[in-house]
């Protein structure tokens, strides 16, 4: 083997039998004279790399055989490493079912260890497997949660929420959303923006206002999600009103009073936008009249909310 590798160097060798010692190192290495036919089957992959991931996934369960627990786990890993030098794309059917079985071997006893680099960078080569599905996804997700990397949890967690959600998925997707730094967004805001679920965070946050709770803890739920939509949409005008509705809530009537009035510059667009400017409007009149006793800006504001059909007597 030494004298092969020194001749062939980085590539297989021209004119070079390879089918001649695939097969003799097919019939040693079930002899006694194994460890020689390991190393016609280590030639064989070296000349044959799209063969490779078979060969050493062989020559793994050949040493736990024979009792040599640590070089069977360094062929796992060069199970991996040749189908990463091939390509995962370019291999034949059995020796990519070689590959992402030992890929998902790996990952499993990395996150078993709680070696969660090591875990997270297995499990994203498994994510590959058309098999792989919601679960492995699920797993990543927490992999990255344990590593309190919130953004790529939650970006692993929006990617298993495509194959369908369940009720694990949302109360992640929820504890997630409560968890990400609106400074850590507004940093990565090119980078999330292809997948962040600003919808979500709007219509959450309004349904949590909706409620009219006394609970504090929920009233600052929805103003962090509302804050985070605004980080990614400065101008969504619903996000806009339920963080105002926040600050009312809590009496803080300048904070509601800015988010209004910018609230009434904006032209809206759709009918959730329309009724939240036409209730900022009206609340802008009130404000006003009541608050800031300014009955002459109440009256366009008021005469504005005639408009909508919401107006009543």
């Amino acid at each position: 083997e030494g004298e092969y590798l020194a001749a062939a160097g980085e590539n297989p060798l021209p004119d070079f039998d390879y089918a001649l010692i695939g097969q003799r190192g097919s019939h040693l290495i079930t002899s006694n004279d194994w460890q020689r036919g390991s190393e016609y089957l280590r030639m064989l992959a070296h000349g044959i790399p799209h063969q490779a991931p078979g060969l050493y996934m062989r020559l793994s369960e050949v040493c736990k055989q024979h009792g040599f627990d640590d070089a069977s786990e360094k062929y796992l890993q060069l199970v991996k490493q040749a189908g990463q030098r091939v390509g995962v794309k370019l291999l034949p059917p059995d020796q990519k079912e070689v590959f992402f079985n030992v890929v998902k071997r790996l990952a499993d006893n990395a996150a078993a260890k709680q070696n969660w680099d090591e875990a997270i960078a297995d499990y994203s080569i498994y994510t590959q497997f058309e098999g792989s599905g919601k679960e492995t996804l699920r797993k990543l997700a927490e992999m990255y949660a344990g590593k309190k990397d919130v953004l790529e949890a939650l970006r692993v967690t929006e990617k298993a929420i495509l194959y369908g959600t369940d009720k694990d998925l949302q109360d992640k997707k929820d504890q997630l959303y409560y968890s990400v730094k609106a400074e850590d967004l507004q940093a990565a805001h090119d980078d999330v923006k292809g997948w962040f679920d600003v919808a979500y965070c709007v219509k959450k946050s309004k349904s949590i206002v909706d409620l009219k709770s006394e609970d504090l803890d929920l009233l600052d739920w929805a103003e962090h999600l509302s804050t985070l939509a605004l980080v990614m949409q400065p101008k969504n005008v619903v996000a806009m009103v339920t963080r105002a509705r926040c600050h009312l809530r809590r009496g803080e009537t300048d904070g509601a009073l800015k988010l209004l009035e910018d609230v009434r510059e904006i032209k809206p667009s759709g009918n959730d936008e329309s009724d939240a400017w036409y209730y900022a409007v009206k609340q802008l009149g009130m404000m006003y009249l009541d608050h800031f006793t300014r009955p002459d800006l109440a009256v366009d504001c008021f005469k504005t909310y005639q408009e909508s059909i919401k107006s009543g007597a």
